[in-house]
């Protein structure tokens, strides 16, 4: 026999939706941590595409220290493959400043439960080749924007890592969010319970 689907069914289904979707918005940031592998695999291919314009073979690179130096030092390993060996003996240097490269949240107006997440790589480097010539690394300026629910940053960011980590603004008052939203919220969760009862008795 073929079922007829009631209003009840119709509106719990709805609701249903309303709060998945709601939770999968706060899961699905990509972490802090990929976000700046990414930017550090952008600047490597910079970097290296200048290492290999000195036609060198063997070259040793220094980075200045910063907390996410490594995701840097990886990219350029990785990225120079096995056709530039990387040695503490090669005359031909390449030194790499990080000028700026971390995560920042800023206000983002038309939700307050949302931010702007900005992901940032500054930097700047010389290649001196084995002949003695110096070359300036072209200046290096890559970011990601993206726009996160302020309830996953615990998701994204990594607590045993700082430079994963930053300080969002803080939370604007506003009548939706003091009274509206929980009323709602709290008047969904009840209504779906009636209709879960309701739709199982029937």
């Amino acid at each position: 026999m073929h079922r007829t689907t009631t209003l009840p069914h119709r509106i719990l289904f709805t609701l249903i939706l309303f709060f998945c979707s709601h939770y999968c918005y706060a899961q699905k940031a990509i972490n802090n941590t990929l976000r700046l592998d990414s930017l550090a695999k952008q600047a490597a291919k910079t970097i290296v595409a200048h290492i290999r314009e000195s036609k060198d073979d063997s070259v040793f690179i220094t980075i200045t220290p910063h907390p996410a130096d490594y995701l840097l030092r990886d990219a350029i390993y990785n990225e120079v493959g096995a056709n530039i060996i990387l040695s503490e003996k090669a005359k031909s240097r390449c030194s790499v400043s990080i000028l700026d490269y971390g995560v920042r949240y800023s206000a983002y107006k038309p939700n307050s439960d949302s931010l702007l997440r900005e992901v940032t790589f500054i930097g700047s480097g010389t290649v001196i080749t084995n002949s003695g010539s110096s070359s300036p690394i072209p200046h290096i300026s890559v970011s990601l924007k993206d726009i996160i629910s302020r309830s996953s940053i615990s998701a994204i960011e990594n607590p045993n890592v700082p430079f994963t980590q930053s300080v969002p603004p803080p939370e604007e008052t506003t009548f939706w969010k003091e009274i509206a939203e929980p009323v709602i919220f709290i008047s969904s969760a009840a209504l779906t319970v009636f209709l879960l009862f309701s739709v199982r008795s029937n």
